[in-house]
């Protein structure tokens, strides 16, 4: 299937993609319930991958309701943006991809909702599917990065327009994570709720990043987060994940409304370094989860510690 400039809905209970001739731009194909078992290639030109609201990639976007799940079960290249949208309907996707021939469009990942003032609670969930021997996200050089969009501003349903990438037990690497919500709320998430934990690898090829949104997980199935590559990569939201959060290199930085209250060892390797003057103080706590800094890399800004500081070799630059 080849995405060109034109709209196409897939045929309810048969996943058949007809074509309508009303044209979306920059092309659209509406699915419900719907399987796509071949090649998905995105033929438009890589778009900017953190301006708000996204510039609008290769689209795809649900026609039904929460309840729709759409597999594209087949390999996704191209060298455009992969652009999945609930704003007609809610939806949930799944990339399902597990033949021979990976991932590898370049565009990079947009997940969105791009209403201002939906009619209903407009949801998208993409959902990583297969197993660990199957990259879903391509990442590394000549790829994109991974942005999410909330979009609602007014209304009755700013908080549940929700904007989720479920990791779904997969440990994932991506580039650049980015992500805003238009309202300033918790709706724009990266969740594990799988089975087991994972953990989200970000900074790839050296990409700096910018995410607004939310970290969670499922009790008992913690999502660690990892930050690779020299860029920096700022959050100025919450982070409620359960898992260990790791500095291996470049900048992970605090700032805004950031916090980091539940994960229970934060590990800054050398050369890492972990920048919180964003946010004035970062508190080590002791409750509710007894924090610990593993500091071989750099902090920058200051420190309460009421939680444990140590280091596995010396201590590094706070």
């Amino acid at each position: 299937l080849e995405f060109r400039r034109v709209l196409f809905r897939s045929t309810p209970g048969t996943g058949t993609a007809v074509e309508t001739g009303t044209a979306l731009n920059p092309g659209a194909l509406l699915m419900s319930y719907a399987t796509c078992n071949g090649k998905l290639t995105l033929l438009g030109a890589p778009v900017p991958s953190a301006t708000y609201p996204p510039t609008a990639g290769c689209r795809l976007t649900g026609d039904k309701d929460a309840g729709a799940n759409c597999n594209l079960n087949g390999q996704i290249t191209g060298t455009g943006t992969l652009d999945l949208n609930c704003s007609p309907h809610a939806i949930q996707l799944v990339l399902n991809n597990t033949t021979v021939n990976a991932n590898d469009w370049q565009g990079g990942l947009i997940i969105e909702e791009s209403l201002s003032n939906p009619t209903s609670a407009r949801t998208i969930q993409v959902i990583l599917g297969g197993s660990q021997a199957y990259t879903q996200i391509p990442h590394g050089a000549g790829k994109g990065d991974v942005t999410l969009y909330a979009g609602a501003t007014s209304g009755s349903f700013i908080a549940s327009s929700t904007v989720t990438l479920n990791l779904n037990s997969l440990n994932t690497t991506i580039n650049g994570l980015n992500g805003a919500s238009a309202a300033g709320v918790a709706n724009v998430i990266v969740a594990n709720n799988g089975s087991t934990a994972c953990t989200l690898t970000v900074g790839d090829n050296n990409v700096p990043g910018n995410y607004g949104g939310v970290t969670t997980d499922t009790t008992g199935h913690a999502l660690g987060l990892t930050k690779i590559g020299t860029g920096t990569q700022t959050f100025t939201a919450a982070l409620n994940h359960h898992g260990n959060t790791t500095v291996n290199a470049g900048s992970f930085a605090l700032s805004g409304s950031a916090t980091l209250a539940n994960t229970p060892v934060i590990t800054v390797a050398a050369p890492g370094t972990f920048d919180v003057t964003g946010l004035g103080n970062f508190t080590v706590a002791a409750t509710p989860t007894a924090q610990t800094l593993n500091c071989v890399g750099t902090v920058i800004g200051n420190l309460t510690i009421n939680g444990t500081l140590q280091a596995l070799d010396a201590i590094g630059a706070l």
